[in-house]
């Protein structure tokens, strides 16, 4: 049987900032048939995109092809002139990134970035009804309603959901998914994965699926390719690369995320995915957060007090209460001090403003009356679906978003809704590492220049301190003191989003919103 995509020997260069074109993929090669999944799993910057993104015929800028080919059903890619490759993108080939905030347009509606991608490939004729059936496929509430929002208006996962609907609205023979799941909360994962399945099945679609996920990568996927520093170090399948791995480096990857004694509190291990394979470890953090708020829908299930009622918020659910951490997590060692240092009382938040002497519907809000606190050396998870609320709480938090209604303190003092009235030092001591780093990092600064900022504003720093501190905060967070002379394009996605981090902890904060 003829592979639907076949790169043979595959080799990519980059030039980094010294000028000096560096090898970053090595002789790859990669098959995948019809109706086949084939993942690209390794840490960031093992080249897992690079190879992804060869499938188009495209090579990130700072880039170029030296060797091997690419075949889409028999014809080289590589060979084809530019106008062909641009037809044959979203029409036989779609790619998912990311980073969906990065490739929606924020000028334009989703639902019509849904039609616009249709009718671009001559399928206009009933394109908004089929956006309108993509958007309630992949599970998005209210497509009608979602369709005539900008991306700036539903979550980060409603996002990446779109990304999901324009790649499949063409039907092609061939996805490129990149961390297609990363935004999404486990019960949309679970939906949006059938989807994807679905569609594979059903149309014999074949796909790549770049990840670090091993329990997403085990229920979807047919084969596994391992890559390190560009090289393939082994592949097989499923079964057999989660099973009985060959390669220490593949053992390695997957000993990482196996659980560590004790480090799952009582209850979790049988919330685990029945689809999930029993030979799959589930990647769970050692640091179990010591509490729990969960950000609830707008229609809460049967039995639950509505927003506002007593003994309820939609920040800790009915009747919460302060849990135990469980044993040997962080967090578990200080008793909470009196005063947190983190407080919001009874805050509430809409992207709609209320207009004069109208006070707006609280249907219409996205937060209702939250209240939480954080204490020092504590970590608290806020969890929920896409759209619950959870980055609009924390836009909130930083200043980036007026509520309302409520109040934000910092050890017991107000702070302003608004940044831009908030103290240099209320600024320092409370910092955000955002969900996308492609947005949040200047793509024309290099990342010196983003981690000096912050040193230099702060602290005044300059010079070798300066210098020193960069690399410091580098390291911490497992990234060579070489990368300060890089630009963001010229880093993986994990890669930048370790510079965001570090970029954080270089204000020395009292609280972190991720």
């Amino acid at each position: 049987m003829t592979a639907l995509l076949a790169i043979e020997e595959l080799s990519v260069e980059g030039r980094p900032p010294s000028g000096i074109w560096v090898e970053t993929v090595h002789r790859c090669s990669v098959r995948v048939d019809p109706g086949e999944v084939v993942a690209l799993i390794g840490e960031s910057g093992a080249g897992k995109t690079t190879l992804a993104l060869a499938a188009l015929g495209y090579a990130r800028p700072g880039t170029r092809f030296t060797g091997g080919r690419v075949l889409l059903q028999g014809r080289d890619v590589l060979a084809m002139p530019a106008s062909r490759r641009r037809d044959l993108r979203g029409r036989e080939v779609a790619y998912v990134a990311q980073s969906a905030q990065a490739a929606l347009n924020p000028a334009i509606p989703v639902g019509e970035q849904i039609v616009e991608s249709l009718a671009l490939h001559g399928m206009g004729e009933g394109a908004p009804r089929r956006a309108l059936d993509l958007l309630d496929l992949l599970d998005l509430p209210h497509p009608e309603s979602i369709a005539r929002r900008y991306p700036h208006q539903i979550s980060g996962g409603q996002q990446q959901r779109i990304m999901m609907a324009m790649a499949l609205a063409c039907h092609p023979r061939l996805l490129v998914l990149d961390e297609p799941t990363t935004a999404l909360d486990v019960t949309t994962q679970i939906e949006v994965l059938k989807a994807i399945k679905h569609v594979i099945r059903e149309r014999n679609t074949a796909a790549v699926y770049v990840s670090h996920d091993l329990s997403v990568v085990a229920q979807l996927a047919d084969r596994i390719l391992v890559m390190h520093r560009g090289r393939t170090v082994e592949e097989g399948t499923t079964a057999a690369i989660l099973t009985a791995a060959r390669q220490d480096y593949t053992r390695t990857l997957l000993a990482a995320v196996k659980p560590k004694p004790g480090a799952l509190p009582a209850g979790v291990a049988s919330a685990m995915k029945e689809s999930t394979p029993a030979s799959v470890a589930v990647a769970m953090k050692e640091s179990t957060p010591a509490r729990v708020a969960v950000a609830m829908k707008e229609s809460p299930p049967a039995g639950v007090p509505p927003p506002g009622s007593a003994g309820v918020s939609p920040a800790n659910g009915p009747q919460a209460r302060p849990c135990p951490a469980p044993a040997g997590a962080a967090g578990a060692d200080p008793p909470p001090s009196a005063v947190p240092v983190l407080a919001v009382r009874s805050v509430d938040a809409s992207y709609e403003r209320p207009r004069p002497f109208r006070q707006l519907a609280r249907e219409r809000h996205v937060l209702h009356g939250v209240d939480l606190e954080v204490h020092p050396r504590e970590v608290l998870a806020v969890v929920g679906e896409s759209g619950s609320g959870k980055s609009t709480l924390a836009r909130v938090v930083a200043g980036l978003h007026p509520p309302l209604a409520g109040a934000v303190a910092l050890d017991g003092e107000a702070l302003a809704p608004r940044a831009r009235r908030r103290s240099r030092e209320q600024l320092r001591r409370i910092q955000i590492v955002f969900q996308s780093p492609e947005q949040s990092l200047n793509p024309e600064r290099r990342v010196a220049d983003a981690l000096a900022r912050p040193l230099r504003l702060y602290f005044g720093m300059s010079g070798s301190q300066q210098a020193d501190r960069i690399a410091e905060l580098l390291e911490m967070v497992g990234l060579d003191p070489d990368f300060a002379g890089r630009f963001p394009a010229e880093l993986s996605g994990g890669q930048r989003q370790r510079v965001s981090i570090a970029r954080a902890f270089a204000a020395r904060p009292d609280v972190i919103l991720c």
